[in-house]
């Protein structure tokens, strides 16, 4: 049987092999082509081959893979950056001046970018707000400057008034100028980030750069700029509350001083006065401690109509929530308010927008007058309008209460501190008339109060003691006199009839000398009250019978 034979010339077996070589070698390159992919080599470049089919297929997947590499890149630096700065505003949000430094700071180095500035709204002149530069950054390097923009004046005021980010790539060459060590140049990018929750505006950030910032990053800092946004407004609000807590422990503090000080000049005059010791005790009692009700807040429309109000409001002015809403805020007026031009122009004011801060005196639901220290801010809406107005307020009745009392009480303590003195004087004056007249006594006479202590004595006493003048001092115990435990507890018992009203009259035959009558007799107070003893001693001669 025949077998086939096919006859291939030489040239073209060679040919066909060639090819097949070549074909093995494309198959080889995209072999190592994919595995590099694979790894992550993403940046290899392949070279064209004559199966442009085979070759455009390999590079359309590199560009896909690269495209998504990207895109997750990218969406990760946004992940990881809202992330960390949303630790930064979280750290550092009771402190504005350290929380705008250490933003801006961790903000350029996160951006790359050449210079940075961050604008708060500055409301303290409440008739002129204004853009305030809190911090400014550049070159990797603080710079402390302090700069004041006006609401619409230059390109950062009329951001701030049109609320939408603003990117620039054709930089006005006298609008700013980047700085380095090898001199000065206009930046290729401008970026200015509004700072505002639900349409309300707190701020701004200016961002220059030699480079472009992309699309992905501007997203980036939008986003950031809410958080920002929402951290100031929480820090304005916690710097309000605090300053309104401070001025109320200061008036606390300055009324315990003045409490203080009135509670020793009591003390003083009360050592010389029983009288006036009870007066002490009755002011000290009429001035009470200064209680802080808290922070109160209501919220009104622009023409005054009460739409809500919290606990400490409500139960600061007597009502229950539902009884005033929708009602007008003059119901905290009194009568003789309520209706004046004034009161009118205060509400029209505010609903222009301008804010109101003082001490305000109102009335509660039994029409009682109650002190507030409070302000009153006006609310916009996205178009500039007001919309509501909000008030905060601490109560301070208790503290007005008693500025008035003090002040009542000061001038009723300088007229009793008169009286005291001419009674004292007087007191000195009898006190003398009548030591004259004991001294005229030539017997021994002595003052003894219930528990022994001598008060006084006349020179007769003296004399019997001359050899021991302590014993004649006023508080001197005068059972240290008696010498023996028998004449001591003789004594005790003579002062307890004395104590009951008796007057007792006794004769001691002392162990030497004459026999002695002793006579003891109540001592009374200005009420009446027996307080101790009047004691007098002499001598009783004998008689003896004829």
């Amino acid at each position: 049987m025949g077998i086939p034979v096919t006859l291939v010339q030489k040239k073209q077996l060679a040919s066909l092999q060639e090819t097949i070589s070549k074909k093995e070698q494309t198959i080889e390159r995209a072999s190592f082509f994919i595995k590099e992919i694979e790894k992550g080599n993403l940046d290899l470049q392949l070279e064209a081959q004559d199966d442009d089919q085979l070759h455009a297929a390999l590079v359309s997947m590199k560009d896909q893979l690269q495209k998504i590499s990207k895109e997750e890149k990218e969406r990760t630096w946004v992940t990881e950056g809202l992330a960390k700065f949303a630790d930064i505003l979280r750290q550092h949000n009771d402190d504005l001046e350290e929380l705008t430094d250490h933003l801006l700071r961790d903000l350029a180095d996160y951006m790359g970018i050449n210079q940075a500035a961050l604008f708060v709204l500055n409301t303290d002149e409440e008739d002129e707000p204004f853009l305030e530069m809190c911090a400014c950054y550049a070159y990797n390097r603080k710079k402390y400057l302090h700069k004041r923009v006006e609401l619409g004046a230059g390109m950062i005021g009329q951001a701030f008034l049109e609320k939408e980010p603003l990117y620039l790539t054709e930089i006005p060459e006298d609008y700013v100028a980047i700085t380095s060590g090898t001199g000065k140049a206009l930046p290729r990018n401008i970026v200015i980030i509004p700072l505002k929750v639900n349409d309300q505006m707190y701020g701004l950030i200016e961002l220059a750069s030699f480079t472009l910032i992309p699309p992905y990053r501007q997203q980036f800092l939008e986003r950031l700029g809410e958080s920002i946004a929402s951290t100031l407004a929480s820090v304005r609000i916690a710097q309000r509350t605090q300053r309104l807590l401070q001025e109320s422990q200061q008036q606390a503090e300055m009324l315990q001083a003045q409490e203080e000080e009135m509670r020793q000049n009591m003390e003083e005059l009360s050592a010389t006065q029983e009288e006036m010791a009870r007066k002490g005790t009755e002011i000290e009692h009429q001035i009470k401690a200064i209680q802080n009700s808290g922070i109160a807040s209501i919220e009104f429309t622009p023409d005054g109509t009460i739409l809500a109000a919290n606990e400490s409001f409500i139960q600061l002015m007597g009502y229950r929530l539902d009884e005033i809403q929708g009602k007008h805020h003059r119901i905290f007026m009194p009568d003789d308010q309520a209706h004046t031009a004034d009161y009118q122009l205060f509400w029209q004011e505010l609903s222009e927008g301008k804010s109101k801060s003082g001490e305000y005196m109102r009335v509660n639901r039994k029409g009682e007058r109650v002190y507030l220290r409070g302000s009153y801010s006006a609310i916009r809406d996205n178009t500039g309008d007001v919309v509501r107005v909000l008030k905060l307020a601490t109560d301070i009745t208790a503290i007005k209460a008693a500025e008035l009392d003090a002040r009542q009480q000061v001038e009723t303590l300088s007229g009793k501190q008169g009286q005291l003195e001419q009674l004292l004087e007087e007191l000195h004056e009898k006190e003398h008339v009548l030591m004259s007249i004991m001294n005229e006594i030539d017997l021994p006479l002595v003052a003894l109060d219930a528990h022994h202590r001598l008060i006084t004595c006349n020179r007769a006493f003296e004399a019997s003691f001359k050899d021991s003048p302590a014993a004649c001092t006023p508080g001197a115990d005068f059972l240290a006199l008696l010498d023996s435990e028998a004449a001591q507890q003789a004594h005790r018992d003579r002062m307890e009839k004395v104590l009951q009203g008796e007057t007792v009259k006794e004769r001691i035959t002392p162990a030497e000398g004459l026999p002695l009558e002793v006579t003891l007799s109540p001592l009374r107070n200005r009420q009446n009250e027996i307080v101790g003893a009047i004691s007098c001693t002499k001598e009783v001669s004998e008689r003896r019978p004829s």
